[in-house]
Order: C-alpha cells, then sequence, then structure tokens
C-alpha cells in the first residue's frame, strides 16, 4: 500500500496513509480520527471524479437588467452540477475542486459548456458575463487560450465580458497580460464581488 491509496472491507472505503505524531508520543500508540470525515472526503473525491469524467455540469444565463425599462441587457454564465442532481451545490463542488487542486478545471469545464450554449441567447445585441476562476490564474497562457475560445463562441452581435474576482488580482504583471489579450479580442473586463472582504485593488 501506498500513502493516498484506497482500500475496500466489505462495503467500507477506507483512505490509507502515514500520520506524523508528536515526538514525544510512545512508538507503540494508536492513533485515530473520525471515520465519517474520512469517508466523507473519499466520497466527494470520487464524486468529483464522476463530475469530470460525465462532463456533469450544465450552464445556466441569469438576466442582467436594465433597471429603467426591464429590459435585457446581459446575462451572466454560472454553472450547475447535473450528477445526483442536489446532492452538491456549485458553491460546494467549487469548494471540493479547489481542495483537491482541481478549481481551474472546473471553472474551464462549466464555461466550456457555456459556451457552447451562447448561441441559443434570443436577444441581440447582448453582453455575455462569465467567470474567471482565481485558480486559473496561474497559467496566462491557458487563460489567453480560454479567452480565445470565449471570443471565438461569440455569435452576431454578441459580446463578451469577463468578470474577474478580487481575489484573483494579485499580481499586476499577470493583470497586464490579461487585459493586453482581452484588448485584442474586444472583450470587456468587469470585477465581480467588488470590495467583498479585504479588497486588494
Amino acid at each position: 500500500l501506498k500513502a493516498g491509496d484506497i482500500v475496500h472491507i466489505a462495503s467500507e472505503e477506507h483512505r490509507f496513509g502515514f500520520i506524523e505524531g508528536p515526538k514525544t508520543q510512545e512508538p507503540d500508540a494508536t492513533l485515530a480520527w473520525n471515520p465519517g470525515e474520512a469517508r466523507q472526503d473519499i466520497r466527494e473525491t470520487h464524486d468529483l471524479g464522476r463530475v469530470f469524467a460525465l462532463r456533469a455540469v450544465s450552464a445556466v444565463f441569469q438576466p442582467i437588467v436594465r433597471l429603467t425599462d426591464h429590459a435585457r441587457v446581459a446575462y451572466e454564465t454560472l454553472g450547475r452540477v447535473t450528477i445526483e442532481q442536489g446532492r452538491y451545490s456549485i458553491g460546494e463542488t467549487l469548494r471540493i475542486a479547489g481542495e483537491r487542486g482541481q478549481a481551474a478545471r472546473l471553472s474551464r469545464l462549466i464555461r466550456e459548456v457555456a459556451i457552447s450554449e451562447m448561441r441559443l441567447l434570443p436577444e441581440r445585441p447582448i453582453s455575455v458575463f462569465f467567470n474567471l476562476h482565481p485558480a486559473e490564474m496561474a497559467d496566462l497562457e491557458e487563460v489567453s487560450a480560454e479567452l480565445r475560445r470565449v471570443a471565438a463562441g461569440l455569435d452576431t452581435d454578441q459580446e463578451a465580458v469577463l468578470e474577474i474576482h478580487e481575489g484573483a488580482v494579485t499580481d499586476p504583471k499577470a493583470m497586464r497580460v490579461i487585459r493586453e489579450r482581452l484588448q485584442e479580442l474586444q472583450i470587456g473586463l468587469a470585477y465581480d464581488d467588488f470590495g467583498a472582504g479585504q479588497s486588494r485593488l
């Protein structure tokens, strides 16, 4: 067995690993942990793998309306998890993905599904807002490729606007690169959750 292996004993799943105890601990001491938490960790990891394998996400387009006449002027693309409907909210799924280093991958999958459906929006002209997860900022080449995919997915009289959370604005050099790509592709920029918590701007 190696650390991280999953061991099945009858109907139970267990994750095998090593835990380093305190230096003063007796050599023959036994450590125990909450098996419920371990089972939840295994289940969440398993379900996240199924989300990726089955591409079990759907796109939702939330209308953005002008207050003066209630006209729809834009949509924000959001994602929902379709695996075992109702088991996980998108917030829970992003948390699970983030804890396992998969948040950027999940964000890209949601955006890919949304891009495939953007042309179905009936209003013209219309703006379509989409999100960039802070974890995606680690790979600027991949971000540039994503922005090109969004631009290519637009229909006539559709404009894309990148929503970036202030938590992603930690590297001014990276933001300059993204700004240049946005200008090249004629994609707008909006701040998401601006001023929430400790502002980094």
